[in-house]
């Protein structure tokens, strides 16, 4: 885990925990020596740092290219994100995040594409 990523997770967990009253259930079979892919409904703005305060590794996410312009999320996506250009076939995200995965990295992706309420097929294009 980098520097940066503890950093940020020591200072949101008790935060997240008072405000949202978080509680996770570890089932001891989380994998932190393999790659992974994590994938999860998009209900929330704030998915993302669900998924990063229940995991015990250090989590990338695949991210819609629109974060770079997002002045607070920027920075963070340059981080901790493989941004992908979607609807327009962008093999280098798709390829940056199998080498992630094959870098023994976590990887988490919303297949809906976007938030939703509920469950719903994930995007084909």
């Amino acid at each position: 885990m980098s520097f940066l990523y503890r950093f940020l997770y020591v200072l949101a967990y008790p935060f997240f925990k008072i405000l949202f009253f978080m509680k996770f259930k570890r089932t001891g079979n989380e994998l932190s020596d393999r790659g992974c892919l994590i994938c999860s409904n998009h209900i929330s703005a704030l998915d993302p740092a669900f998924i990063g305060l229940g995991m015990k590794r250090q989590i990338w996410f695949l991210a819609k290219s629109e974060v770079a312009n997002m002045p607070i999320i920027r920075s963070l996506a340059k981080k901790f994100a493989i941004t992908i250009r979607r609807g327009q076939g962008d093999v280098a995200a798709i390829r940056a995040s199998i080498d992630a995965v094959n870098e023994k990295k976590a990887l988490a992706v919303f297949p809906q594409g976007t938030r939703r309420k509920g469950l719903i097929p994930p995007k084909r294009r």
